[in-house]
């Protein structure tokens, strides 16, 4: 809010960067201070109790893991999601996925995770031998 008052930059763009910004700093706090500090030596002490039983898997380790959140309003996401199909068509009308993969270009480039590339790749099995139309 500070740089909308001292007139540094658009409201619109302060409400967006500062929304923006504050969900990293949600996102952040979970990862780091939350689940490690908070969660899991609750979780570790309710199983050393008997209250909940132990992990399974990986040598009874605990993982927490938070749901996505979102972090844009709607016309924000609507606009996100316009640049990126303006982005895919460019990169496919350039003939661009000859020089880049797509999952790479979908990871390094997008945005993407990992999963989210591979799901994407695999909807598109033929797109090596597409080809763009010539204007």
């Amino acid at each position: 809010p500070r740089r909308f008052l001292t007139g540094a930059e658009a409201a619109k763009l302060a409400s967006q960067q500062d929304s923006i910004n504050w969900m990293d700093r949600v996102m952040n706090r979970r990862d780091v201070f939350i689940g490690p500090k908070v969660v899991s030596p609750v979780v570790q002490r309710c199983v050393a109790a008997g209250v909940l039983p132990k992990p399974k898997g990986e040598g009874g380790q605990i993982n927490v893991a938070w749901p996505k959140t979102q972090s844009l309003a709607l016309n924000e996401r609507a606009n996100a999601a316009r640049n990126m199909t303006e982005a895919i068509v460019a990169y496919l009308s350039n003939n661009m996925h000859t020089v880049m993969p797509l999952g790479v270009y979908l990871t390094g480039v997008c945005g993407f995770s990992d999963d989210e590339a591979e799901e994407i790749v695999s909807l598109c099995p033929n797109i090596q031998k597409w080809k763009a139309p010539k204007v």
